[in-house]
């Protein structure tokens, strides 16, 4: 996930992208070289961004903290709440131990959707509809906008009331241990909500996404049989930078082991890309470019959503048939 999150930065491009301009602190104002602080910052981020993949990692995540932290304190009307997630999670990777383990990230996940729905429960604008009316027609003007009424708010209502009632059913379903429905729903609304405006709402839904892999619980041990490619392993191009342990390979039909339990079909394809640094990479390297379109981005992220919900049903139709027999 951090390496995910180092390439949304990066990518992305989330580095400070003015300089001093009406700070919250009139303190920013006895910088030395007001002209060259957007330069600074963003090299100091970059050299963040390559020490996160070092063992100095930490330090890595602090600096990439620090930086977006000051980029937001130096530029009152530059300021943007999507971005105020991606500074907690550089935090919470800075403290990260594995005695805590993902603890603190499913933590920050759950308060998340639970004060995005309780805040939006308790805005009479989103339950009066207003709001959403006013961010579809104008704010975030796009091709579904011709076909939104104009004076009508009962089509906007449903919009809201929906969207809260998927962010308080998320937080429940992570507090509750549901963990795969709650990254299933996340996958249908971010989904839907980047398909509507073409966009990825700042840095806040690949943040959102990438985080979502705290809830995947790494296995110990991976083992691919196939008789097509016997030498066939994903993870072994990335030795050398020991993002994955524990990947085996023997010959033989199409079989997946991971901790000593198997699939095979679909269910071990999915899983072998489910488990495969080499697969999160090059997705998140093409989807992350600038000029990948929001549609794009969209449709894979409810690829993903329809692959999680076709496991599901297989799973849960195998189960059925071992009761039967």
């Amino acid at each position: 996930m951090l390496f995910l999150l180092a390439m949304v930065v990066l990518f992305k491009s989330y580095v400070y992208r003015h300089d001093i301009h009406v700070p919250f602190f009139s303190s920013f104002l006895l910088f030395p070289w007001p002209g060259h602080f957007k330069t600074i910052m963003t090299t100091v981020m970059l050299v963040g961004v390559v020490t996160v993949f070092t063992k100095y990692w930490r330090i890595g995540c602090l600096v990439i903290f620090i930086v977006l932290l000051l980029a937001h304190l130096s530029c009152r009307p530059c300021y943007a709440d999507s971005r105020i997630y991606l500074l907690a999670l550089f935090v919470l990777l800075a403290v990260y131990t594995k005695e805590l383990g993902s603890k603190l990230f499913q933590w920050q996940i759950c308060v998340l959707y639970l004060g995005a729905g309780i805040n939006k429960l308790l805005d009479p604008e989103w339950l009066s509809g207003s709001y959403m009316s006013y961010w579809l027609t104008y704010r975030e003007a796009n091709i579904f906008s011709s076909l939104m009424p104009a004076d009508d708010l009962f089509i906007y209502q449903v919009i809201s009331y929906s969207v809260i009632i998927s962010e308080l059913v998320m937080a429940l379903a992570f507090l509750t241990g549901r963990s795969a429905f709650g990254v299933w729903l996340g996958l249908m609304v971010h989904g839907t909500s980047m398909f509507v405006v073409d966009g990825t709402f700042g840095s806040f839904v690949p943040s959102v996404l990438t985080s979502f892999l705290v809830f995947l619980p790494w296995p110990s041990a991976i083992k691919i049989s196939t008789k097509y490619h016997p030498k066939w392993n994903l993870a072994r191009m990335l030795d050398p930078f020991k993002f994955y342990s524990g990947w085996a390979v023997e010959s033989g039909d199409f079989k997946v082991t991971i901790n000593n339990r198997e699939y095979t079909g679909f269910r071990g394809v999915l899983h072998v890309m489910a488990y495969s640094p080499t697969c999160y990479f090059g997705t998140a390297f093409v989807l992350l470019l600038k000029w990948t379109p929001g549609y794009f981005l969209a449709t894979m992220v409810m690829v993903v959503a329809l692959a999680i919900a076709v496991d599901y049903v297989l799973r849960s139709y195998k189960i059925k048939l071992k009761r039967r027999t």
